[in-house]
């Protein structure tokens, strides 16, 4: 299935605990329009020294990320702002397996990407 250029596919996840929704709705997945036509993409995925986040927003915004690991342990967190944002974070020293990230925009709005990290 091809995705228009302005969707990304976003976890179900109807609860705030990003790891709570994977046996709740276990492989549910759905396509949704981005929030406020925010871009978020990372690369490279599977990641194995450095991933970059890259986030586009409608203007200029405060936007909180979290990194959680599978056991639901926040494993990064920042702060980041501007109308474009470039995020490199060093996933080095992290152990194999899946994580989720999450993007919450200054409206509250928050979008979901999960990566691998593969050394």
């Amino acid at each position: 299935m091809a995705l228009a250029t302005d969707t990304f596919i976003e976890p179900y996840l109807p609860t705030e605990d990003l790891w709570s929704a994977k046996t709740e709705a276990p492989n549910k997945w759905k396509q949704m329009r981005t929030v406020n036509k925010a871009a978020l993409r990372l690369n490279p995925n599977p990641a194995n020294t450095d991933l970059t986040l890259t986030y586009t927003l409608e203007g200029n915004e405060s936007v909180d990320i979290t990194v959680v690991d599978a056991s639901g342990k926040t494993v990064y967190q920042t702060t980041a702002s501007g109308a474009t944002i470039q995020q490199a974070i060093n996933v080095a020293q992290w152990p194999n397996g899946i994580y989720m990230l999450r993007c919450k925009d200054s409206y509250g709005n928050p979008s979901y990407i999960k990566f691998t990290v593969q050394h």
